[in-house]
This record gives C-alpha cells, sequence and structure tokens, in this order.
C-alpha cells in the first residue's frame, strides 16, 4: 500500500498546527520472535536434523518465507540488512535498503519473483548443489538447467564449489577441518616449503614456487580470514560428534558476485584468475581432493541499467545465500560495494527476454504444481470414496457377523438344552435298569425264600414222626419201609 500520500498529508496538517488521531491500522501478522539472530540455532530449536547447520538469519529467512511467501521474505532481508548496518556502520551500502524504501522493496519482490520457491528454500538452505544432483525435485533441475545458466549478460551469479555429478555435497567434517587448518597457516604464517600453501598459489598457473603469498597480503584480510574461520568451525564443526566426521555435509559455502558480462566475471572463479582471497585457498584445497568445477549460475538477470538496482540485487543475493564471511560464506567484502557498470541497452535487452522465460516458467511450474494439487485431492476424493465403501461394507460385515454370531449362539443353546435332555434319559434308564435289578433281586430272593420254606414245611411231619419214634424206640427196617411208603402216600395226597 502506498503510504506515501498519507504521510505528506499528515506532515501538512501538523505544520499547520491541526492534531489529528493516528489512523487505524490492520493488525500486523504475528511476529516470528528469534532475537540475536547472528548466532546458530540452540538445540531446543532444531526441529529436524538438516536445520542443524542453519544460521538464525536463515532460520529467520526460511520461517518467513514459508509462512506468508515472498512479502515476508522481503521484510525479513530488511530486517537483517538493517541489523547488519546498525552493527557495521562500515557496511554503507546496506542504507540502501532503507532509502526510498518503496521503490526498493519492489525491486526485491521483482527480483524474488524471477525464483521458484523450491530453489528459494535450496538457496536459502545453502544446499541447491545437492538438491540439484539429487534429482528428486525435477522442477528445480529443469530450472537450474534451463533459466539459470551463465550468459554474457548483466546480473548476479553464484558460484557453489560442491562434489559434482550424483553427490553435490560439500567436504566432510575431517576435510573441512583439515583445509581450514590449511587455510589458517597459508594467512598466518607462509613457509615457502609448505606443500599445501605454495599449492594455493601454483595450482592454476605454470609456477613453481612462490615466495610470496598471493590472496589476502592485508592486516585486514587476515582479520577476515579469522572471522570467516571461526564461523565455519561454529556453523559445521562445533556440534559434530566424531562419528561424523568422514560424512560429507550438505550445505554448500557459496560466493555471489555482479557483473556487466556475468558468464567473463563468473568464469575467472574457478579458475582463481580474479576472485576473493577467500575462496581462493578453498577452491584450491577442494580440487586438490577431486571436486570438479564449482556449479556456476545466474541468481538474478538485471533487466534495466539502474546502477541501484544492481546494488540492491547483489546485497539481497549475499543475504539470501548467505555468502558474507560473517555468515560462513566466501565473499570477503560487503555487498553492493560499486557505483558504475559498463552494459549495452542489447545486453539489457537479452535479459528482459531472459526474465520472460523465466516468469513463464515458473508461471508453467506453478500450473503444473496447481493440476498435480488438484490431482491429489481429486485422488483423494476417490479414496475417500473407497474408504467410505469399504468403511461400509465392514459395517455390513460386522452385521452380518452379530447375525450369524446370534444364530450360532442360539444353536449352541439348542444343543445344550438336547444334550441335557439326552443326559436326563439316560440318568431315567440307568435309574430303571437299577430299579429292575433291585426288584429282580427281590423276586430272587423271595422265591428262594419260598421254596425253602416249603422244603421246611414238607419235612415238618416226618421230622415229628422221627422225633416220637426216638422216643419209643427204634424201629426195625420192615417198620421203617413201610413207615416211609405211608409217608410218601400221604405227601403224595
Amino acid at each position: 500500500m502506498d503510504l506515501t500520500p498519507d504521510f505528506q498529508r499528515r506532515y501538512d496538517l501538523i505544520q499547520k498546527d491541526i492534531v489529528i488521531p493516528d489512523r487505524p491500522r490492520e493488525p500486523p501478522r504475528p511476529e516470528f520472535k528469534l532475537p540475536h539472530r547472528d548466532g546458530l540455532l540452540k538445540p531446543s530449536e532444531i526441529t529436524q536434523p538438516s536445520d542443524s547447520l542453519l544460521t538464525k538469519n536463515q532460520h529467520y529467512m526460511l520461517h518467513e518465507f514459508r509462512e506468508a511467501g515472498r512479502e515476508a521474505l522481503t521484510d525479513a532481508i530488511y530486517q537483517i540488512g538493517t541489523d547488519i548496518d546498525r552493527a557495521q556502520p562500515s557496511a554503507a551500502n546496506f542504507h540502501l535498503l532503507e532509502d526510498d524504501q518503496r521503490q526498493n522493496r519492489r525491486y526485491v519482490r521483482q527480483l524474488l519473483r524471477t525464483l521458484p520457491d523450491n530453489v528459494i528454500e535450496s538457496l536459502i538452505k545453502c544446499t541447491l548443489p545437492y538438491d540439484y544432483h539429487k534429482g528428486d525435485d525435477m522442477d528445480l533441475v529443469a530450472f537450474v538447467d534451463e533459466e539459470m545458466k551463465l550468459t554474457s549478460t548483466p546480473g548476479i551469479y553464484l558460484i557453489l564449489p560442491n562434489a559434482g555429478e550424483g553427490k553435490g555435497k560439500c567436504l566432510s567434517g575431517r576435510q573441512l577441518q583439515d583445509a581450514l587448518n590449511s587455510i589458517e597457516q597459508y594467512f598466518n604464517n607462509y613457509p615457502a616449503d609448505n606443500d599445501k600453501n605454495s599449492k594455493i598459489d601454483t595450482f592454476f598457473t605454470s609456477d613453481e614456487v612462490v615466495h610470496e603469498r598471493r590472496w589476502g597480503r592485508s592486516e585486514t584480510s587476515k582479520i577476515v580470514a579469522r572471522e570467516w574461520i571461526a564461523k565455519v568451525k561454529r556453523i559445521y564443526l562445533e556440534r559434530l560428534p566424531d562419528t561424523d566426521l568422514d560424512e560429507p555435509f550438505t550445505r554448500c559455502l557459496a560466493e555471489c558476485g555482479w557483473g556487466s558480462d556475468i558468464r567473463l566475471g563468473a568464469t575467472a572463479h574457478p579458475t582463481n584468475i580474479d576472485t576473493t582471497y577467500l575462496f581462493a585457498p578453498y577452491n584450491v584445497l577442494t580440487r586438490m581432493l577431486g571436486f570438479p568445477e564449482p556449479l556456476q549460475l545466474t541468481l538474478f538477470p538485471i533487466w534495466t541499467k539502474n546502477v541501484e538496482l544492481f546494488r540492491i540485487a547483489e546485497i539481497v543475493g549475499y543475504i539470501l545465500c548467505s555468502t558474507h564471511w560473517f555468515e560462513g560464506g566466501l565473499n570477503a567484502s560487503w555487498a553492493g560495494d560499486f557505483s558504475h557498470i559498463e552494459a549495452s541497452l542489447f545486453q539489457f535487452t537479452q535479459n528482459e527476454k531472459k526474465l520472460k522465460s523465466r516468469l513463464d516458467f515458473i508461471k508453467r511450474s506453478n500450473q503444473n504444481h496447481d493440476e498435480s494439487k488438484m490431482e491429489i485431492f481429486n485422488n483423494v476424493d476417490i479414496l475417500v470414496e473407497k474408504e467410505k465403501a469399504a468403511h461400509q461394507r465392514y459395517l455390513d460385515v460386522k452385521v452380518e457377523y452379530e447375525e450369524a454370531r446370534a444364530n450360532a449362539e442360539e444353536k449352541q443353546a439348542i444343543c445344550k438344552e438336547i444334550k441335557e435332555l439326552v443326559s436326563k434319559c439316560r440318568e431315567l434308564r440307568l435309574e430303571k435298569g437299577r430299579k429292575l435289578d433291585e426288584q429282580r433281586s427281590h423276586q430272587t430272593t423271595y422265591g428262594d425264600r419260598i421254596r425253602s420254606l416249603r422244603e421246611r414245611a414238607a419235612n415238618l411231619p416226618r421230622n415229628t414222626q422221627l422225633a416220637s419214634r426216638s422216643q419209643e424206640g427204634a424201629p426195625t427196617a420192615t417198620e421203617h419201609t413201610s413207615t416211609t411208603g405211608e409217608e410218601t402216600s400221604a405227601r403224595d395226597s
């Protein structure tokens, strides 16, 4: 919103001694509370492993961008630039972020619109080479290949040393520690017999021996180099356990710069023809370890011959990609430290085409992304319908199961009842059999007793006669025989 006319109106009224109330404003978006953004994240602020190498400025920018897009990222870049300007008054170029804010903010928004969201995130996290060579995000790979290649036009370039094809990673903890020790030796002590120190100056030349340091001869460069070494150690090595010293980092160091012909300007860096005194030794040491040429990209193509735009673009590139030495980058000077440019109108015309191509690519990418989202939503709807159908089928099967279970329980109850009846019948039969056995036993006993009594009854008269005779005397044989015949006749009668 353009507030300049309102400010002018208020100023005119105040000059007339007219008191007016403050204009009501919309409530601001909740601010991301992150004081003292010059350090690393605390362990409690690390939400995922990839955040462990982020500085607080990077975390601040990443959070703002994810929460509210490029407008919030613009505010974050302005805030970081203001902090730098206040902490380092010698960084005079950062006053550009406060001069003519409406126009310069428009420049920043225009610059950020030339990059897609996934590229901006990778640049903030310093993982663009890794994300590019990994190849999981084909939109990012296509944008880097088609829209960020170097051209002979004015703009801002980016140099990213990395392990190359298939890896895209930085040095490991052990390699980085050795490299920083060598660079520290290079700046503090320069013996001619030190192979690594001499290689830093002769690696890309035909010279065999160099007796004077080529890069960073001033005392200021030594101070900056010490600050840079300390910062890189804090970012990469301070929290690194010994077990991870051989694992390469996904975060890469970067250098940013401007040029009227960025292809010519950028290609002077990989061979140390013209570069910074931090990039040169680091470049040699990584190349000695087998790294290929650094990844060289066009960060921002500049579309008009405007020095202010150029300087703002370099400041945005430095902050966005964390290339200042105090952020662990390979730039040893302040951004926007130039006052004129040499470029033809034709070169800017070429950049206008390039800019249009970028914006068209981002538009197509966003459309494809939206279509993918719609396809995902449609697929989600289909999946929801399938899930509903499956759930309904589950409910139907559950009802069928409950009915079958109830029927089974009823059958079990009937079977149990039948079993009980059968058991009772068996018991009754057994009881009846026992009673019949007892009855038969009684009948047998009674029959035997009757027969016994009959025999006793039959024997009773004979016994009486025998008794009487025994009293009278023993009978003769003839008497006995006749008596027996009489008894028999009497018994038969």
